[in-house]
């Protein structure tokens, strides 16, 4: 997973690293255009440690209100879902302590900044709880983030909520989910946050063939 960091002109990369210890890693970068020729390159710092243990199913958003990077991703130990606040100086990054965001079975976790609530979504796929996709709304503090109560973001379906990405519209002032659904077919959902609060709104069916992995913008 990537984000732009606005305010550093910084390029934030997340993945899981399988030839170092299985664990969620992160790297900065530096972009350099080349007008002359159409190019440019990319200077990027060491990687980053984001778990001490295995970590995959990485994502990231950026908040452009408090400057920070929210990272969330699931522990490969217990299945937890975990998050963390980081702030990027120069070509590394400097994260708070590890948050933990539910301890329920958990994985393809996905967030997105709301800028007009000033808000960070995060979702997921709620192993536990059928596959259903689960969401909670987080308050950014330093390096450091608060949760809402947790709800089930399912829209009544038998669950498998699987492969998330999500975009925030600023005209709308709403965010946009792309996932896969029953039936293997991509769905779209668009959230409202209030508050701590989300409201979702009636999903549509993209595509009637099965697909899987989305990725959306804005």
């Amino acid at each position: 997973s990537a984000c732009y960091d606005t305010t550093n002109d910084k390029c934030f990369v997340a993945f899981h690293d399988n030839t170092y210890g299985d664990k969620a890693r992160c790297i900065v970068g530096t972009m350099t255009p080349d007008e002359s020729n159409q190019e440019g390159s990319m200077a990027w710092g060491s990687p980053v440690d984001i778990t001490t243990g295995g970590g995959d199913y990485v994502y990231c958003c950026y908040d452009s209100t408090n400057n920070k990077i929210i990272v969330t991703y699931h522990n490969r130990s217990n299945n937890y879902l975990h998050a963390r606040v980081g702030a990027i100086s120069g070509n590394s990054i400097t994260f708070g302590s590890e948050l933990t965001i539910t301890t329920e079975n958990s994985r393809n976790t996905a967030c997105v900044h709301d800028v007009s609530a000033n808000k960070i979504l995060i979702t997921w796929e709620n192993v536990t709880q059928s596959q259903k996709m689960y969401g909670v709304v987080g308050t950014i503090s330093g390096n450091s983030m608060t949760f809402g109560t947790i709800q089930d973001l399912n829209d009544g379906s038998t669950g498998q909520d699987l492969y998330t990405s999500m975009v925030y519209d600023p005209n709308e002032q709403q965010t946009l989910a792309l996932y896969k659904g029953s039936g293997s077919q991509p769905h779209a959902r668009v959230f409202k946050i209030s508050g701590t609060t989300i409201t979702g709104y009636t999903k549509t069916t993209v595509y009637g063939g099965a697909s899987s992995h989305y990725n959306i913008d804005y």
